[in-house]
């Protein structure tokens, strides 16, 4: 018997064997042959294969015969997996191969941020960042919300709001923050006056103080006028008399 010759069909999932007679050719064999394989599993980045081996026993005589099948690679297939922030400013994106979970790559974020509620004197606003990051063609988003601490009030004076008779008052103060938060503390009031005179009116400054602030309000003492009494008679001889009254006010007018 001659060279074996192995017919494979398209697949290599089975084969036939002839044997042909070196001294009659008319005198063939054919036999189907036993078909198994060995598989090299293809990876993201390297190709694999399949060896197909046919074998036959004729005539005690092991006879074999294979077929090899490239198995392109994979190629990646990446997921997103995780997000990892570092504080509100920084975050990268992790994507795995859902083919081996060994290869990863990890995209650094660009990050915005918009104040989404604001802080009040008495109550805590949100900022929130929002991080993005393009991979093989797709946007992906992430964001991540910090609390902002309620700012406080902050008065600071703005008038004085006196009594009708001007001896008390109130220092009112506004807060920056928010002008509809006010405060009314009460303030050291001090007078000084200026004595009314027969003739001249006098006066009343109330002095109002409050952390380096001072308004002054002045009331009018109306002048109190002459209030004559009769001191004394000055006579001269019998034939002539004067009468001499002095104001009760101010003894100097006479």
């Amino acid at each position: 018997w001659g060279t074996p010759v192995f017919s494979w069909n398209a697949d290599y999932t089975s084969a036939t064997v002839t044997f042909t007679c070196t001294r009659d050719s008319s005198h063939t064999e054919t036999l189907n042959a036993t078909v198994t394989s060995e598989t090299t599993a293809a990876t993201c980045e390297a190709a694999g294969k399949i060896v197909y081996t046919a074998s036959v026993v004729f005539e005690n005589i092991t006879y074999t015969d294979k077929k090899e099948v490239t198995i392109s690679a994979t190629g990646h297939s990446y997921a997103l997996s995780k997000w990892n922030w570092t504080g509100y400013e920084k975050a990268e994106a992790v994507f795995v191969c859902a083919n081996d979970n060994t290869h990863t790559e990890t995209v650094t974020a660009t990050i915005t941020n918009k104040v989404t509620k604001e802080a009040t004197c008495e109550s805590t606003g949100t900022k929130t960042y929002t991080a993005t990051v393009t991979f093989e063609g797709k946007s992906y988003t992430d964001s991540k919300t910090e609390t902002l601490a309620a700012l406080g009030h902050d008065y600071q004076f703005s008038f004085f709001e006196w009594a009708s008779d001007y001896t008390s008052a109130k220092a009112v103060l506004v807060c920056s923050n928010d002008n509809t938060h006010t405060q009314k503390v009460d303030v050291t009031v001090t007078s000084e006056i200026t004595a009314a005179t027969c003739e001249t009116a006098g006066k009343t400054v109330y002095t109002a103080t409050y952390d380096g602030h001072t308004e002054s309000k002045e009331v009018t003492i109306p002048a109190i006028g002459h209030s004559y009494a009769l001191s004394k008679w000055n006579w001269t001889g019998y034939e002539k008399a004067e009468a001499v009254f002095v104001c009760a006010n101010d003894n100097t007018h006479t």
